[in-house]
């Protein structure tokens, strides 16, 4: 199984007839994944949210094995209250050398859980799109598919106006899924 650095960035840009994604939603989705929302839970799989200043919050993520996260998320929300979120960064690394990233995770689990806290697909439909998009970005960056910019390369679809994206950067080979909400198309770097 491949595994290694991966982001979910989650942008909600205002939108009259968007709900804001709030930081309870996307906490309950978690939990209905299986997570337990307790730092003392550590013979199972749990996760515990820890505030970085006024408006970011991180979730770190662990399997009840080890007592190092396995994943972790930053959550940048635009007010204290955490009830309009602007982006989540969704860190899925693994496998770095001192050097660079070797591999990318492809468990679906907690990606799938924040994709869907969004409401714009079902579980399935979101397992089957985001899934469809990893494997699409993992063949880009075998045959070094960089359409983008020469450093990255960058797997996108649209569904409801929420861009899912994958960069890969290949200095570090850092991975990153995004999704972000925009009706513009993303633009090409100059390459």
């Amino acid at each position: 199984m491949i595994r290694t650095l991966a982001f979910l960035l989650i942008k909600s840009i205002k939108n009259g007839s968007i709900t804001p994604i709030i930081l309870d939603k996307v906490i309950k989705n978690i939990e209905k994944f299986g997570y337990v929302n307790n730092e003392v839970a550590k013979n199972s799989r749990h996760f515990e949210v820890i505030s970085y200043g006024g408006t970011v919050k991180k979730i770190y993520f662990f399997d009840g094995v080890s007592d190092t996260p396995e994943l972790f998320s930053e959550i940048y929300a635009a007010n204290p209250k955490f009830n309009k979120i602007k982006s989540i960064r969704l860190n899925l690394s693994a496998g770095y050398n001192g050097n660079r990233f070797e591999k990318i995770n492809i468990d679906t689990t907690i990606p799938i859980s924040l994709v869907s806290s969004l409401n714009i697909v079902d579980e399935k439909k979101a397992k089957k799109v985001y899934t469809s998009l990893m494997n699409q970005h993992l063949l880009n960056i075998k045959n070094n598919v960089n359409v983008y910019c020469n450093f990255l390369v960058t797997t996108r679809v649209n569904v409801q106006d929420y861009w899912l994206e994958f960069n890969t950067e290949r200095i570090k080979n850092n991975t990153y899924f995004n999704i972000y909400q925009s009706k513009e198309v993303p633009e090409k770097c100059d390459l």
